[in-house]
């Protein structure tokens, strides 16, 4: 009958009252006699913790555990009721344990299938704080260490039940972010979950919210509940391949350094908890870090290395797949050297993309999919360079906003400005010409100060350019370049409008000519242009292959400004004879405004050589 307590390992029994032996089980039994109570003497390690499994299968006992016979518990006395696998811990405090059952109804509780073993963990540590229990279909968040058989916590999802749960039916688990494994890179929002993705630890694993329950990250398995899965190539390889953006499209877009991938749940449905989603390979080229954008039906990404620029659309035969291009193809020289750090859209007026190079240029890609129109262009500022762009909504226009974080050396120190690119501050000044404008919209300087108000011969605020030789227009003339002094400039004549600032040089040229002629190629034979002719918009200075297009008349009074001027004008005989590959430069050396639609020219090309 000994043999009740002898499943695992065998312990002799010391002791018991009230117990009788029915059918090969021992019975303890209480009432009105007294308890019924059967006692194991263990033999222990003084701070050892052990674990107690037994099965429960009539009534309800007691349990209890001493450092004496019947007294000194260490263990507090809990109620079990029937079960199969009941457990509880203790840790000795002696050479020798006691570990007693009782019985206080006078209904009999039957005890067998006691196994008593060394635990394979020393209850709870301080570390567990801030870890989580899943237990009971419930979700408990560990905030305070009292010792190790005791822990508070807070109940993040309700339990289902009050029993004590049994050994292996609750799990510890570790948050998936922290200072030790790292946080995730990549956040976005997607069909009502807040998303997670790419930590250090788990480069490749997606971590989304419960629906609409954007602070709630518990595992479940309602549709609702959040969802957590890792992303796999195309050869089930789970390594060396990062994510590095993430992007909602027709489906969830990913691009990582092996690849663009397209992510959908069930029946191209949600995701959810049970049911991952189903990944399909779009592209080899691999992704950098920079956050892609969102262009119309166009998903714009930097490739791998920051060397290219790409466009991913949705093929119109074929809906379920999506096809890349290389935006930068015939721009290469701009990315050749340097890589893109940064994106921004600018949707109002004109629709461009405005990227951050590593050497502080920006970039500029106007970019229409609907017209085909792909565009390059890019901007300095010197002294200083670009770090970042940013584009927002214009406060009183129709329009965007582009900001620019600029870094400036200045008396030996690097200051930063954040700045604005400005089409829509007036240059107002008086004018007599009747049925002219009196003014221009647009910054012609950078980090400029703009004055208006009574006329002024000192335009001061200018502390952030002190030293700078700076660029200054006032009421629609240009005055000769200043040096800052003292954080102000002085003028000639006093003026009620002024932009001062430092000076930048609009300039591009025409790639070389080719025209078919009856021998073919006109690349190997000398030409020459004859006539060019510029359209041009509200523009007041403008300058072809080192000629001064002249915009002032022996009509125009001196001292004022002249109005801007749109049409066409002229220039006749730029280039001589005796040049294969012709450049037809145009720029801007004024700081006034200049906006060129088109150029057309007259070619003379040699019959031989």
């Amino acid at each position: 009958t000994l043999t009740t307590f002898t499943t695992g390992d065998a312990y002799q029994a010391s002791g018991r009252g009230g117990a009788e032996v029915r059918n090969g089980k021992r019975t303890l039994s209480g009432g009105l006699i007294g308890m019924g109570w059967w006692e194991q003497a263990v033999p222990t390690v003084n701070g050892t913790t052990y674990r107690v499994l037994f099965a429960v299968s009539e009534g309800t006992i007691a349990a209890q555990v001493g450092s004496t016979s019947g007294a000194s518990n260490l263990f507090a006395e809990l109620a079990y009721s029937q079960g199969n696998r009941q457990l509880f811990s203790f840790t000795a405090i002696g050479a020798t344990s006691y570990v007693q059952f009782r019985s206080n109804q006078p209904v009999g509780g039957v005890v067998v299938s006691v196994s008593i073993k060394k635990s394979s963990v020393d209850g709870w540590r301080a570390e567990d704080v801030g870890k989580y229990v899943e237990v009971h279909a419930g979700l408990v968040h560990l905030t305070r260490y009292t010792n190790p058989s005791r822990m508070r916590g807070e109940i993040l999802r309700e339990l289902d039940s009050t029993e004590q749960a049994v050994a292996g039916s609750w799990r510890l688990l570790e948050p998936a972010w922290s200072a030790e494994r790292g946080y995730p890179s990549v956040v976005f929002f997607f069909e009502g979950r807040l998303y997670f993705a790419a930590s250090s630890r788990f480069p490749q694993t997606i971590w989304g919210s419960g629906v609409d329950d954007f602070y709630n990250f518990a595992p479940g398995v309602l549709g609702s509940d959040a969802v957590e899965f890792t992303i796999t190539d195309s050869a089930g390889n789970i390594t060396l391949n990062l994510i590095r953006w993430l992007m909602p499209s027709e489906n969830l877009l990913a691009g990582t350094t092996h690849g663009e991938y397209r992510l959908s749940g069930p029946a191209d449905g949600a995701f959810t908890p049970t049911e991952p989603p189903m990944v399909r390979l779009q592209s080899t080229f691999g992704s950098d870090a920079v956050q892609p954008l969102r262009v119309g039906q166009a998903l714009i990404f930097v490739q791998r290395n920051g060397s290219k620029l790409r466009q991913i659309v949705l093929d119109a035969e074929l809906p379920q797949q999506f096809l890349p291009r290389d935006l930068s193809v015939l721009s290469g020289h701009l990315l050749a050297k340097h890589r893109i750090l940064e994106l921004a859209y600018q949707a109002e007026p004109l629709s461009i993309v405005w990227a951050v190079r590593s050497d502080g240029v920006l970039l500029g890609l106007t970019y229409d999919l609907a017209e085909e129109v792909v565009a390059w262009h890019h901007h300095t500022t010197t002294p200083g360079v670009i770090e970042s762009v940013a584009v927002i909504p214009h406060p009183t226009r129709n329009a965007s906003q582009v900001w620019v974080t600029v870094a400036r050396e200045r008396l030996g120190e690097t200051t930063r400005q954040i700045e604005v690119f400005d089409a829509y501050t007036t240059m107002g000044y008086p004018t007599t010409l009747t049925g002219t404008r009196a003014s221009w919209d647009g910054l012609t300087v950078d980090a400029a100060v703009v004055y208006t108000g009574l006329p002024a011969t000192t335009i001061g605020g200018l502390a952030h350019l002190e030293g700078e030789l700076v660029s200054i227009v006032g009421d629609g003339m240009v005055f000769p370049p200043q040096i800052v002094i003292g954080g102000q400039v002085v003028l000639s004549q006093a003026v009620r409008t002024a932009f001062v600032g430092l000076p930048f040089l609009p300039r591009g040229e025409l790639l070389p000519p080719e025209v078919a002629t009856q021998r073919g190629t006109s690349q190997m034979r000398h030409k020459s242009y004859r006539e060019v002719l510029a359209l041009v918009y509200e523009t007041l200075g403008l300058t072809i292959a080192d000629q001064v297009v002249p915009f002032r008349s022996g009509d125009d009074g001196v001292g004022r400004g002249l109005p801007p001027y749109t049409g066409d004008l002229v220039v006749n005989g730029l280039l001589d004879a005796g040049m294969r590959r012709p450049v037809l430069e145009f720029s801007q050396p004024n700081p006034l405004p200049q906006t060129i639609l088109a150029i057309a020219s007259s070619l003379e090309i040699a019959l031989e050589g």
